[in-house]
Protein backbone atom coordinates (compact mmCIF):
# COMPACT_ATOMS: atom_id res chain seq x y z
CA UNK A 1 0.00 0.00 0.00
CA UNK A 2 3.06 1.99 0.41
CA UNK A 3 3.76 1.88 -2.72
CA UNK A 4 1.01 2.39 -4.05
CA UNK A 5 0.48 5.38 -2.31
CA UNK A 6 3.86 6.97 -3.75
CA UNK A 7 2.83 5.98 -7.31
CA UNK A 8 -0.45 8.20 -6.37
CA UNK A 9 1.05 10.82 -5.21
CA UNK A 10 3.74 10.94 -8.50
CA UNK A 11 0.51 10.74 -10.68
CA UNK A 12 -0.79 13.75 -8.68
CA UNK A 13 2.37 15.92 -9.21
CA UNK A 14 1.93 15.69 -12.97
CA UNK A 15 -1.54 16.55 -13.11
CA UNK A 16 -1.84 20.70 -13.26
CA UNK A 17 -3.37 21.95 -9.74
CA UNK A 18 -3.23 18.47 -7.73
CA UNK A 19 0.68 18.87 -7.16
CA UNK A 20 0.33 19.59 -3.59
CA UNK A 21 -2.64 17.10 -2.32
CA UNK A 22 -1.72 16.47 0.97
CA UNK A 23 -0.53 13.12 1.80
CA UNK A 24 -3.08 12.25 4.52
CA UNK A 25 -5.60 12.74 1.18
CA UNK A 26 -3.30 10.65 -1.23
CA UNK A 27 -3.89 7.80 1.92
CA UNK A 28 -7.47 8.30 1.84
CA UNK A 29 -7.95 7.87 -1.94
CA UNK A 30 -5.81 5.21 -2.07
CA UNK A 31 -7.49 3.31 0.60
CA UNK A 32 -11.60 4.10 -1.33
CA UNK A 33 -10.30 2.03 -4.70
CA UNK A 34 -8.65 -0.34 -2.32
CA UNK A 35 -12.13 -0.87 -0.81
CA UNK A 36 -14.17 -1.09 -4.31
CA UNK A 37 -11.65 -3.79 -5.10
CA UNK A 38 -12.24 -5.78 -1.90
CA UNK A 39 -15.57 -5.01 -1.99
CA UNK A 40 -15.92 -6.92 -5.58
CA UNK A 41 -13.38 -9.89 -5.25
CA UNK A 42 -15.16 -10.48 -1.83
CA UNK A 43 -18.88 -10.98 -3.42
CA UNK A 44 -17.32 -12.85 -6.73
CA UNK A 45 -18.09 -9.62 -8.65
CA UNK A 46 -14.67 -9.29 -9.63
CA UNK A 47 -15.53 -8.93 -13.40
CA UNK A 48 -17.24 -6.01 -12.58
CA UNK A 49 -13.84 -3.83 -12.11
CA UNK A 50 -12.60 -3.02 -14.95
CA UNK A 51 -16.01 -1.22 -15.84
CA UNK A 52 -15.46 0.40 -12.92
CA UNK A 53 -12.01 1.93 -13.82
CA UNK A 54 -13.48 5.20 -15.33
CA UNK A 55 -15.59 6.36 -13.13
CA UNK A 56 -12.86 5.51 -10.48
CA UNK A 57 -10.27 8.26 -12.13
CA UNK A 58 -13.20 10.62 -12.36
CA UNK A 59 -13.38 9.91 -8.63
CA UNK A 60 -9.60 10.40 -8.09
CA UNK A 61 -8.34 12.88 -10.04
CA UNK A 62 -12.06 15.17 -8.57
CA UNK A 63 -9.96 16.54 -5.87
CA UNK A 64 -8.75 19.89 -5.68
CA UNK A 65 -6.42 20.97 -3.17
CA UNK A 66 -7.26 22.51 -0.36
CA UNK A 67 -6.54 26.21 -0.17
CA UNK A 68 -5.50 25.75 3.17
CA UNK A 69 -4.19 22.99 6.14
CA UNK A 70 -7.40 20.98 7.36
CA UNK A 71 -6.96 21.70 10.67
CA UNK A 72 -10.40 22.52 12.27
CA UNK A 73 -10.91 26.07 13.64
CA UNK A 74 -12.41 24.56 16.97
CA UNK A 75 -11.81 21.49 18.43
CA UNK A 76 -14.43 19.30 20.70
CA UNK A 77 -12.93 18.52 24.06
CA UNK A 78 -13.17 15.00 24.01
CA UNK A 79 -12.11 12.25 26.74
CA UNK A 80 -12.92 8.58 27.42
CA UNK A 81 -14.23 8.01 31.27
CA UNK A 82 -12.45 5.34 32.41
CA UNK A 83 -12.81 1.82 31.24
CA UNK A 84 -14.31 0.78 34.99
CA UNK A 85 -16.80 3.78 34.94
CA UNK A 86 -18.53 2.71 31.56
CA UNK A 87 -19.03 -0.84 32.87
CA UNK A 88 -20.41 -0.17 36.38
CA UNK A 89 -23.32 1.74 34.00
CA UNK A 90 -23.71 -1.20 31.65
CA UNK A 91 -26.10 -4.20 31.74
CA UNK A 92 -24.20 -7.78 31.85
CA UNK A 93 -24.77 -8.33 28.14
CA UNK A 94 -23.15 -4.62 27.48
CA UNK A 95 -20.07 -5.71 29.94
CA UNK A 96 -19.04 -8.82 28.00
CA UNK A 97 -19.16 -6.67 24.50
CA UNK A 98 -17.05 -3.69 26.07
CA UNK A 99 -14.91 -6.24 27.63
CA UNK A 100 -14.64 -8.25 24.05
CA UNK A 101 -13.77 -5.22 22.14
CA UNK A 102 -11.28 -4.17 24.94
CA UNK A 103 -9.39 -7.60 24.96
CA UNK A 104 -9.80 -7.80 20.81
CA UNK A 105 -8.14 -4.51 20.62
CA UNK A 106 -5.38 -5.40 23.57
CA UNK A 107 -4.36 -8.86 22.58
CA UNK A 108 -6.00 -9.30 18.53
CA UNK A 109 -8.81 -11.36 17.99
CA UNK A 110 -7.13 -14.58 17.11
CA UNK A 111 -5.49 -14.61 20.80
CA UNK A 112 -8.59 -13.74 22.45
CA UNK A 113 -10.78 -16.11 24.60
CA UNK A 114 -13.98 -16.39 26.33
CA UNK A 115 -12.28 -16.58 29.42
CA UNK A 116 -10.23 -13.35 28.92
CA UNK A 117 -13.08 -12.12 28.15
CA UNK A 118 -15.30 -12.96 30.93
CA UNK A 119 -12.19 -12.03 33.19
CA UNK A 120 -12.44 -8.68 31.86
CA UNK A 121 -16.03 -8.24 31.91
CA UNK A 122 -16.06 -9.33 35.58
CA UNK A 123 -18.78 -11.94 34.90
CA UNK A 124 -18.79 -15.69 34.67
CA UNK A 125 -18.69 -17.97 31.62
CA UNK A 126 -22.67 -18.98 32.09
CA UNK A 127 -23.22 -15.71 32.25
CA UNK A 128 -21.52 -15.18 28.24
CA UNK A 129 -23.45 -18.10 27.07
CA UNK A 130 -26.36 -17.66 28.12
CA UNK A 131 -25.87 -14.77 25.53
CA UNK A 132 -23.73 -15.82 22.86
CA UNK A 133 -22.99 -18.71 21.11
CA UNK A 134 -19.00 -18.55 21.03
CA UNK A 135 -16.41 -15.64 20.55
CA UNK A 136 -17.39 -15.32 16.62
CA UNK A 137 -20.93 -14.44 18.15
CA UNK A 138 -19.79 -11.91 20.57
CA UNK A 139 -17.27 -10.26 17.98
CA UNK A 140 -20.25 -9.81 15.73
CA UNK A 141 -22.69 -8.74 18.48
CA UNK A 142 -19.90 -5.96 19.74
CA UNK A 143 -19.35 -5.11 16.59
CA UNK A 144 -23.11 -4.31 15.35
CA UNK A 145 -23.06 -2.58 19.50
CA UNK A 146 -20.74 -0.44 18.86
CA UNK A 147 -21.99 0.33 15.76
CA UNK A 148 -25.38 1.41 16.65
CA UNK A 149 -23.74 3.22 19.53
CA UNK A 150 -22.18 5.24 17.36
CA UNK A 151 -25.06 5.92 15.18
CA UNK A 152 -27.02 7.08 18.00
CA UNK A 153 -24.42 9.54 18.85
CA UNK A 154 -24.27 10.93 14.96
CA UNK A 155 -28.08 10.81 13.81
CA UNK A 156 -29.23 13.59 15.75
CA UNK A 157 -26.12 15.51 14.68
CA UNK A 158 -27.04 14.69 11.49
CA UNK A 159 -30.97 16.10 12.11
CA UNK A 160 -29.74 19.03 13.77
CA UNK A 161 -27.91 20.70 10.92
CA UNK A 162 -28.95 23.53 8.81
CA UNK A 163 -28.34 21.94 5.38
CA UNK A 164 -26.69 18.67 4.18
CA UNK A 165 -22.81 19.86 4.09
CA UNK A 166 -23.13 20.77 7.84
CA UNK A 167 -24.87 17.66 8.60
CA UNK A 168 -21.71 15.35 6.65
CA UNK A 169 -19.66 17.70 8.78
CA UNK A 170 -21.45 17.16 12.39
CA UNK A 171 -22.06 13.73 11.91
CA UNK A 172 -18.34 12.45 11.26
CA UNK A 173 -17.75 14.68 13.92
CA UNK A 174 -20.05 12.63 16.28
CA UNK A 175 -18.90 9.35 15.38
CA UNK A 176 -15.23 10.33 15.66
CA UNK A 177 -15.96 12.04 18.80
CA UNK A 178 -17.57 8.39 19.85
CA UNK A 179 -14.26 6.96 18.67
CA UNK A 180 -12.20 8.90 21.49
CA UNK A 181 -14.89 8.10 24.01
CA UNK A 182 -15.19 4.32 23.43
CA UNK A 183 -11.41 3.72 22.41
CA UNK A 184 -12.05 0.19 22.68
CA UNK A 185 -14.64 -0.22 20.12
CA UNK A 186 -12.86 2.08 17.95
CA UNK A 187 -9.83 -0.06 17.88
CA UNK A 188 -11.48 -3.06 17.07
CA UNK A 189 -14.24 -1.98 14.48
CA UNK A 190 -11.71 0.20 12.59
CA UNK A 191 -8.07 -2.47 12.89
CA UNK A 192 -8.88 -5.78 15.00
CA UNK A 193 -12.15 -7.00 13.46
CA UNK A 194 -10.10 -8.07 10.05
CA UNK A 195 -8.86 -10.79 11.53
CA UNK A 196 -12.48 -11.83 12.69
CA UNK A 197 -13.91 -13.20 9.97
CA UNK A 198 -16.99 -13.16 7.18
CA UNK A 199 -19.43 -12.27 9.56
CA UNK A 200 -17.81 -9.76 11.06
CA UNK A 201 -16.97 -8.26 7.49
CA UNK A 202 -20.36 -8.36 6.57
CA UNK A 203 -20.93 -6.33 9.67
CA UNK A 204 -18.85 -3.50 8.46
CA UNK A 205 -20.56 -3.49 5.08
CA UNK A 206 -23.90 -3.40 6.56
CA UNK A 207 -22.30 -0.17 8.83
CA UNK A 208 -20.54 1.20 5.14
CA UNK A 209 -23.72 1.44 3.09
CA UNK A 210 -26.12 3.13 5.19
CA UNK A 211 -23.17 5.77 5.74
CA UNK A 212 -23.42 5.77 2.08
CA UNK A 213 -26.80 6.48 1.99
CA UNK A 214 -26.20 9.59 3.75
CA UNK A 215 -24.10 10.85 0.69
CA UNK A 216 -27.18 10.45 -1.26
CA UNK A 217 -28.04 14.76 -1.57
CA UNK A 218 -24.79 15.22 -2.64
CA UNK A 219 -25.64 13.89 -6.37
CA UNK A 220 -28.61 16.12 -6.21
CA UNK A 221 -25.72 19.22 -5.90
CA UNK A 222 -23.75 17.59 -8.78
CA UNK A 223 -25.42 15.12 -10.57
CA UNK A 224 -22.60 14.43 -12.89
CA UNK A 225 -20.80 12.98 -9.68
CA UNK A 226 -19.61 9.31 -9.85
CA UNK A 227 -22.11 6.79 -9.01
CA UNK A 228 -18.84 5.27 -7.90
CA UNK A 229 -18.26 8.15 -5.08
CA UNK A 230 -20.09 7.32 -2.27
CA UNK A 231 -19.00 3.96 -1.63
CA UNK A 232 -15.24 4.93 -2.84
CA UNK A 233 -15.84 7.86 -0.19
CA UNK A 234 -16.91 5.49 2.37
CA UNK A 235 -13.50 3.22 1.91
CA UNK A 236 -11.49 6.60 2.08
CA UNK A 237 -12.67 7.22 5.55
CA UNK A 238 -11.92 3.69 6.48
CA UNK A 239 -9.14 3.62 5.82
CA UNK A 240 -8.33 6.76 7.59
CA UNK A 241 -9.53 5.40 10.87
CA UNK A 242 -7.57 2.29 10.33
CA UNK A 243 -4.33 4.42 9.80
CA UNK A 244 -5.02 6.53 12.24
CA UNK A 245 -6.24 4.39 15.12
CA UNK A 246 -2.96 1.74 14.10
CA UNK A 247 -0.53 4.69 14.50
CA UNK A 248 -1.81 7.16 16.53
CA UNK A 249 -4.90 5.88 18.91
CA UNK A 250 -8.34 5.99 18.90
CA UNK A 251 -8.05 9.72 21.42
CA UNK A 252 -6.73 11.10 18.70
CA UNK A 253 -9.65 10.73 15.88
CA UNK A 254 -11.11 14.31 16.14
CA UNK A 255 -7.53 15.58 14.85
CA UNK A 256 -8.74 14.07 11.44
CA UNK A 257 -12.11 15.10 11.07
CA UNK A 258 -11.43 17.79 8.86
CA UNK A 259 -9.87 15.40 6.33
CA UNK A 260 -12.54 13.23 6.92
CA UNK A 261 -14.93 16.40 5.83
CA UNK A 262 -13.09 17.33 2.89
CA UNK A 263 -12.74 14.25 1.24
CA UNK A 264 -16.28 13.33 1.87
CA UNK A 265 -17.59 16.97 0.46
CA UNK A 266 -14.93 17.09 -2.10
CA UNK A 267 -16.77 15.24 -4.70
CA UNK A 268 -19.81 17.10 -4.76
CA UNK A 269 -18.92 20.86 -3.69
CA UNK A 270 -16.37 23.29 -5.11
CA UNK A 271 -12.86 22.90 -3.01
CA UNK A 272 -13.40 26.27 -1.67
CA UNK A 273 -16.82 25.86 -0.58
CA UNK A 274 -15.65 21.68 0.89
CA UNK A 275 -12.87 23.65 3.08
CA UNK A 276 -14.88 25.93 4.51
CA UNK A 277 -17.48 23.31 5.94
CA UNK A 278 -14.32 20.89 6.68
CA UNK A 279 -12.06 23.62 9.17
CA UNK A 280 -15.83 25.14 10.47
Amino acid sequence: MGLLEALAKQLLAQVPGREETPEEMVHALVGGIQKVIHKRLYRGQEEQLLELVPQLWDWFLCYPVPPGPLKATRRRNVKALPFEERQKVANPPERILRAMAAVVAEKGYPDTTVADVVEKAGTSQRTFYEHFKNKEDAIVAALDSGSAHMLAAALPAFRRAPDWQHAVHDTIEAMFAFGAEEPEYARMGGVEMYAAGKRALDQREIVTEGMEGLLAPGYELRPGTPPIAAEAVGGALYSLLYDHVNKKGPETLPDIVPTLVYVTLGPFLDGEDAYEVAIG
